[in-house]
């Protein structure tokens, strides 16, 4: 990225221009040519000049020798172009690497900002490498097919949504549809904190004969204490994988029922104020328990909640008092904007902080159930 490519052999020049007009004439379209760099992370959309390509030759050339280049170059007319996808966790860390599924693994990054790896996005400056010393990334190797794509048929081919003669795959055979996201939400549930995509960003070797160093390829989410991260163990990352399994293998109705009870849980545990809290917890507990009434919604909410957790007579009663307790707190919470310092549960009077905690283990212990078993009938629930 630092060669700056100075031609003074013009007829050496010509005869490379030559060379990739013949080698690349079927990509070729008014002396340009369209890469996977632009799905990969964005760029020019009618396409690089030959020239800039001949120039990016040239500097590999410098850097690794003619030999290694025209290796490259050669191996550049396959169809397939590896990039890997990067994940910072945000809320999260862990100590040692682990290999989560092959071609996917997490990995902790130093304190040290001189030993941050150079894939990390060149955009962020030094206030902002703080999310990335000591944090923890997913990897993903991912190939994009095909690497070259004649400009014209390019923008053809290109419709409302976004959709190319680009197309994705993942390297990974044992979860070829891994998704970083998911697998944040699979962990926050396991860690009991929230677990986010902090930045995202798309990576090419320089190496790549078509890494003419267009577009950023990022996305990142807003994270005001970076530094506050949850130490994360290698027992509970394959327990979030297993997590993570019962997530995919949903069916897509009831992976959407369960996104708004999970994403508000997660949510609550995010260091919200408590009443903030408690109305995230409400709507998850809603959303999970009442999916099609506006009516009796205490006494529906308890009675579901209490049958479908509960595993005997007493268990049941205690709670439905713990859930018809909650809806207290959260009917005060919503009209007022307020909550009590403590709260009666089960006969004793416990602070909002314990009183959140044990709400969201039940919401939690809710949706694992929901995990593991799939959703209930609850009317057929209810009269049993």
């Amino acid at each position: 990225m630092r060669c700056e490519i100075e031609i003074r052999d013009h007829a050496a020049y010509t005869n490379l221009l030559n060379l990739l007009r013949t080698m690349l004439r079927e990509y070729i379209y008014e002396d340009r040519i369209q890469t996977a760099m632009i799905s990969i992370r964005g760029g020019v959309v009618g396409g690089h000049n030959i020239d800039q390509f001949a120039k990016k030759l040239i500097q590999l050339t410098v850097s690794l020798g003619s030999h290694k280049t025209a290796a490259l170059f050669t191996n550049s007319l396959e169809q397939e172009c590896e990039f890997q996808f990067f994940t910072l966790l945000g809320g999260a860390r862990i100590d040692t690497p682990v290999e989560l599924y092959d071609s996917v693994d997490i990995i902790p990054l130093s304190q040290n900002e001189g030993e941050l790896p150079g894939y990390i996005p060149p955009m962020f400056d030094r206030p902002g490498l703080e999310r990335f010393r000591g944090s923890t990334l997913i990897i993903e190797n991912r190939v994009v097919t095909p690497r070259y794509i004649n400009p014209k048929s390019y923008l053809g081919m290109q419709d409302p949504v976004g959709n190319t003669l680009f197309r994705y795959s993942h390297k990974s055979t044992q979860m070829p549809s891994f998704n970083a996201l998911e697998f944040c939400n699979a962990l926050s549930m396991v860690a009991k904190t929230r677990v986010f995509p902090s930045v995202s960003w798309r990576f090419v070797s320089e190496d790549e004969v078509i890494n003419l160093g267009s577009g950023s390829g990022y996305s990142w989410t807003p994270d005001p204490n970076p530094h506050l991260r949850t130490t994360v163990t290698g027992q509970q990352i394959q327990e979030a994988k297993n997590v993570y399994s019962s997530l995919t293998e949903l069916s897509p109705d009831d992976r959407a029922r369960l996104s708004v009870p999970i994403d508000r849980l997660i949510a609550s545990w995010g260091g919200k104020a408590q009443v903030d809290q408690i109305i995230d917890l409400a709507i998850a507990l809603e959303s999970l328990y009442l999916p099609e009434f506006d009516s009796e919604l205490s006494y529906r909410l308890r009675n579901r909640g209490a049958r479908f957790l509960g595993k005997g007579l007493s268990e049941r009663k205690a709670l439905a008092a713990q859930l018809r307790d909650f809806y207290k707190v959260r009917s005060k919470a919503v009209h007022t904007g307020k909550i009590s310092d403590t709260h009666k549960v089960g006969g004793q009077r416990v602070e909002s902080a314990e009183f959140i905690r044990m709400t969201q283990d039940l919401c939690l212990r809710s949706i694992r159930q929901v995990l593991d078993g799939g959703f209930p009938d609850w009317e057929t629930l209810e009269l049993q």
